[in-house]
Protein backbone atom coordinates (compact mmCIF):
# COMPACT_ATOMS: atom_id res chain seq x y z
CA UNK A 1 0.00 0.00 0.00
CA UNK A 2 1.48 3.40 -0.95
CA UNK A 3 1.96 5.97 1.77
CA UNK A 4 -0.70 8.67 1.79
CA UNK A 5 0.02 12.10 3.21
CA UNK A 6 -2.47 14.26 5.06
CA UNK A 7 -1.70 17.73 6.41
CA UNK A 8 -3.34 19.65 9.24
CA UNK A 9 -2.37 23.12 10.31
CA UNK A 10 -3.38 24.68 13.62
CA UNK A 11 -2.57 28.35 13.77
CA UNK A 12 -3.52 30.84 16.43
CA UNK A 13 -4.33 34.40 15.32
CA UNK A 14 -1.83 35.68 12.75
CA UNK A 15 0.27 37.65 15.24
CA UNK A 16 4.03 37.48 15.61
CA UNK A 17 5.23 35.17 18.35
CA UNK A 18 2.17 32.94 18.14
CA UNK A 19 2.58 29.17 18.14
CA UNK A 20 1.73 27.26 14.97
CA UNK A 21 1.67 23.49 14.47
CA UNK A 22 1.91 21.72 11.13
CA UNK A 23 0.92 18.06 11.46
CA UNK A 24 1.90 15.68 8.68
CA UNK A 25 0.37 12.22 8.76
CA UNK A 26 2.02 9.45 6.72
CA UNK A 27 -0.35 6.51 6.48
CA UNK A 28 0.76 3.00 5.66
CA UNK A 29 3.95 1.23 6.59
CA UNK A 30 6.91 3.62 6.51
CA UNK A 31 10.06 2.93 4.54
CA UNK A 32 13.40 4.63 4.95
CA UNK A 33 14.19 7.27 2.36
CA UNK A 34 14.29 10.93 1.49
CA UNK A 35 11.53 13.39 0.65
CA UNK A 36 8.70 11.42 2.29
CA UNK A 37 6.73 14.66 2.75
CA UNK A 38 7.17 18.35 1.97
CA UNK A 39 5.76 21.67 3.17
CA UNK A 40 6.24 25.26 1.98
CA UNK A 41 6.49 28.03 4.57
CA UNK A 42 3.82 30.69 4.13
CA UNK A 43 5.43 33.02 6.69
CA UNK A 44 8.73 33.48 8.48
CA UNK A 45 9.01 31.07 11.42
CA UNK A 46 11.34 29.84 14.14
CA UNK A 47 11.27 26.08 14.74
CA UNK A 48 10.63 25.18 18.36
CA UNK A 49 10.79 21.40 17.92
CA UNK A 50 9.66 18.48 15.81
CA UNK A 51 7.58 15.77 17.45
CA UNK A 52 7.04 12.31 16.02
CA UNK A 53 4.27 9.89 16.99
CA UNK A 54 4.28 6.33 15.68
CA UNK A 55 0.94 4.60 16.26
CA UNK A 56 2.65 1.22 15.92
CA UNK A 57 5.87 1.17 17.93
CA UNK A 58 9.00 0.28 15.95
CA UNK A 59 10.81 -2.82 17.17
CA UNK A 60 14.40 -3.98 16.76
CA UNK A 61 15.72 -0.43 16.41
CA UNK A 62 14.46 3.14 16.61
CA UNK A 63 12.56 5.06 13.93
CA UNK A 64 14.43 8.27 13.05
CA UNK A 65 13.06 11.31 11.18
CA UNK A 66 15.04 14.20 9.70
CA UNK A 67 13.87 17.61 8.46
CA UNK A 68 15.55 19.63 5.72
CA UNK A 69 15.22 23.24 4.60
CA UNK A 70 15.82 23.52 0.88
CA UNK A 71 17.59 20.15 0.94
CA UNK A 72 19.89 20.73 3.94
CA UNK A 73 19.24 19.12 7.33
CA UNK A 74 18.27 21.36 10.23
CA UNK A 75 19.99 18.86 12.54
CA UNK A 76 23.71 19.44 11.98
CA UNK A 77 24.13 17.40 15.17
CA UNK A 78 22.27 14.27 14.03
CA UNK A 79 21.70 13.12 17.63
CA UNK A 80 19.11 15.94 17.96
CA UNK A 81 16.74 14.36 15.41
CA UNK A 82 13.48 12.91 16.77
CA UNK A 83 14.08 9.20 17.38
CA UNK A 84 11.21 6.94 18.44
CA UNK A 85 12.96 4.24 20.46
CA UNK A 86 12.18 0.57 19.81
CA UNK A 87 9.03 -0.29 21.76
CA UNK A 88 8.05 3.40 22.21
CA UNK A 89 5.52 5.54 20.37
CA UNK A 90 6.84 9.11 20.43
CA UNK A 91 9.76 11.47 20.73
CA UNK A 92 10.47 15.19 20.52
CA UNK A 93 13.59 16.55 18.86
CA UNK A 94 16.09 18.63 20.72
CA UNK A 95 16.27 22.23 19.50
CA UNK A 96 17.45 22.03 15.88
CA UNK A 97 20.76 23.62 14.88
CA UNK A 98 18.98 25.61 12.16
CA UNK A 99 15.79 27.18 13.49
CA UNK A 100 14.83 29.98 11.09
CA UNK A 101 12.48 29.33 8.18
CA UNK A 102 11.73 32.09 5.69
CA UNK A 103 8.67 32.66 3.55
CA UNK A 104 8.73 30.33 0.54
CA UNK A 105 11.34 27.92 1.84
CA UNK A 106 10.67 24.22 1.29
CA UNK A 107 10.83 21.80 4.18
CA UNK A 108 11.18 18.12 3.41
CA UNK A 109 11.03 15.19 5.77
CA UNK A 110 13.15 12.06 5.51
CA UNK A 111 12.76 8.79 7.34
CA UNK A 112 16.37 7.95 8.07
CA UNK A 113 15.70 4.67 9.86
CA UNK A 114 12.76 2.37 10.63
CA UNK A 115 12.42 -0.52 13.02
CA UNK A 116 14.16 -3.59 11.60
CA UNK A 117 11.59 -6.07 12.98
CA UNK A 118 8.45 -3.90 12.90
CA UNK A 119 8.89 -0.65 10.97
CA UNK A 120 6.51 1.42 13.12
CA UNK A 121 4.11 4.05 11.82
CA UNK A 122 0.65 3.10 10.57
CA UNK A 123 0.26 6.10 10.70
CA UNK A 124 3.35 8.12 11.47
CA UNK A 125 2.58 11.69 12.54
CA UNK A 126 5.21 14.42 12.32
CA UNK A 127 4.38 17.67 14.11
CA UNK A 128 6.38 20.76 13.27
CA UNK A 129 6.04 23.26 16.15
CA UNK A 130 6.74 26.81 14.94
CA UNK A 131 6.65 30.39 16.23
CA UNK A 132 5.78 33.09 13.71
CA UNK A 133 8.43 35.82 13.35
CA UNK A 134 8.70 39.08 11.44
Amino acid sequence: MPIEIDYWIRCDPPNLGILTEVIICLTGAPTAGTNKAAWYAQHNFVIDKISVYSTTAPTGQSLIVDCNINGTTIFTDQSKRPQVAAGANSDDSDTPDVVRISLGQRLTFDIDQIGNVVAGGNPLMITLVLVKRG
